[in-house]
């Protein structure tokens, strides 16, 4: 709107009106800007509006507008303002209840002359009224079983159960152990290692939980049949009464004598666990550790071969493919006692063993077998046996038979070094020089693959020489020590994973063999489908 000035003086007139963000509908005014009810949505009262005026090198302009009575706009005209531009208004209201407060601003130009309307617009914003909540989220890998062993998975009623457990959690996080069942009684059903003790007859279920958060969301269980049996079988009934004897003739003359009293009937038969048929065969096996006693029940070790076996009843089935499941080793005692070894069997003492049994053959059937540790109810495993796969008959007139078992070896001092030469391997193998990676496997290691080096550590001499090294004393595991002479040590070298062989034949080709004896030549190298070496002279 443009007024006309009533004198001749060089001044602006200045109309500003106000809008409140979040107000009700308001009135139009017909001059000067805008007029609303100073009331917002939420029925807060504004009574007062401030303003400051500054710019164009002004001395600040400042001021209120009283908007308390009923139909007061928040709209004010300044005159005396000097032409210029840039000027700003800045507009301040707090409500009468001085929980919310207002603010805008909003730039203009004065002219000589002219009311330069200003539409300012005030938000409004109450006190703070509400709160918060940091949330600082924390990951956790659940605690998992990783391992269970539970042996003998068939006992007498009275006898123990021997359990154990391994958990891992990669958070590093406590592990809680759990063990339920039924029918028995846990020694400590909170620990790692613990035993089930049978109190009644039947088909059990033994579950082991782990959990790292109290088992609140975290719940890793596996579990395991068992069955407990009575702990002795029926007497056998006593034998018939002897017959009478015969009376004796009669004499001249004289009586016959007596009839004889009838004999005594026999003792009954003692009682005993009734674990396999009448007319089965009996098959024992077992492992001496007793010279290193590394092994324990969480290490698995299991009788491997060319059949497969039913825990649950103990029965051996030929199986020409060896797909298993084999059959787990105990150290808990004779079976005839409630245990798992051959009859005599001494319970904790070092050495693994198990009676199984088998159905009687029309003609003799050959069980190839060997051994393997870290099986799981009778999974397959790390092979430990050394030499070539033993083999043991059964005939169609067998009782009892005893495969011939595996004693391991104890510890010796002697180091054993191997090397590969890699410009000097077979060359219908490989090209050497695009090979990434060198291992070896041996009998001493269960056959896994241990890295050959050639980096100038673990060992190797001369790092970068194409000269790959393992030093057995470098890389022993649980089970695994230093040799003794006159040991046989089976052995395969693995080029980027597929193993070195030519034509079948383990190559040794760019192959040596070193100990660190008092003889450093006594290693004798032999080649057949492993390679094999004797620590010592033949």
């Amino acid at each position: 709107m443009v007024r006309s000035p009533q004198s001749c003086l060089l001044a602006g007139l200045f109309c500003v009106a106000l809008l409140f963000a979040g107000c009700g509908s308001g009135e139009t005014s017909t001059a000067g800007g805008i007029s609303l009810q100073l009331e917002l949505a939420d029925g807060t009262q504004i009574d007062e509006v401030s303003y400051s005026i500054t710019g164009n090198d002004m001395e600040p302009m400042t001021g209120s507008i009283d908007t308390s009575a009923p139909g007061s706009t928040a709209s004010v005209e300044v005159y005396g303002l000097p032409p210029g531009q840039g000027y700003q208004i800045m507009m301040t209201a707090l409500s009468a209840d001085g929980e919310t407060s207002c603010s805008g601003s909003a730039e203009f130009d004065v002219e000589v002359g002219v009311v330069t309307e200003v539409m300012v617009m005030l938000r409004c914003k109450p006190s703070q009224r509400l709160g918060g909540v940091r949330v600082n989220g924390k990951l956790n890998l659940c605690a998992e079983l990783i391992k269970a062993v539970v042996s003998p998975l068939q006992t007498s009623v009275g006898s123990s159960i021997e359990l154990s457990a391994q958990a891992s959690d990669l958070d590093g996080d406590e592990t809680d152990f759990a063990w339920s069942g039924s029918g028995g009684s846990f020694a400590d059903a909170g620990a790692a290692a613990t035993t089930y003790t049978c109190e009644e007859a039947g088909a059990h279920a033994i579950t082991i939980s782990v959990s790292d958060d109290g088992f609140v969301h975290c719940d890793s269980n596996w579990t395991v049949d068992v069955v407990c049996v009575d702990g002795a079988g029926t007497g056998g009934s006593g034998g018939s009464a002897g017959a009478g004897g015969e009376a004796g003739a009669g004499g001249d003359g004289g009586s016959a004598g007596a009839a004889g009293a009838a004999g005594a009937g026999g003792e009954g038969g003692a009682g005993g666990i009734a674990l396999f048929p009448p007319d089965a065969v009996l098959l024992n096996f077992s492992i001496d550790d007793t010279a290193n006693g590394t092994y324990d029940a969480s290490d698995g070790l299991a009788w491997k071969g060319s059949f497969n076996f039913d825990a649950a009843t103990r029965e051996l089935s030929y199986d020409p493919a060896w797909m298993g499941p084999y059959a787990m080793l105990f150290d808990d005692g004779p079976w005839s006692e409630g245990g798992h070894e051959p009859r005599g069997a001494t319970a904790g003492d070092g050495i693994w063993g198990i009676t199984v049994w088998t159905e009687r053959p029309a003609a003799t059937i050959t069980l190839a077998y060997g051994a393997i540790r870290g099986s799981v109810d009778g999974s397959d495993g790390e092979w430990i046996w050394i030499g070539s796969n033993e083999t043991v008959d059964i005939e169609p007139d067998s009782e009892e038979v005893t495969a011939p078992g595996l004693t391991i070896p104890a510890f010796g001092t002697i180091d054993i070094r191997w090397e590969l030469d890699l410009p000097s391997i077979d060359s219908s193998f490989a090209n050497w020089t695009t090979l990434s990676t060198v291992a070896i496997k041996t009998s001493v290691g269960g056959f896994r693959d241990i890295a050959m080096v050639d980096d100038g550590t673990a060992g190797d001499q001369t790092a970068g020489d194409d000269v790959y090294t393992m030093l057995l004393s470098e890389n022993l595991g649980k089970h695994e020590g230093l040799r003794k002479l006159g040991e046989m040590i089976d052995f395969v070298l693995v080029l980027d994973g597929i193993e070195y062989r030519v034509g079948g034949v383990a190559s040794d080709a760019g192959v040596t063999v070193s100990s660190d004896a008092a003889d450093p030549e006594a290693v004798t190298l032999k080649q057949s489908s492993l390679l094999q070496i004797r620590v010592g002279p033949e």
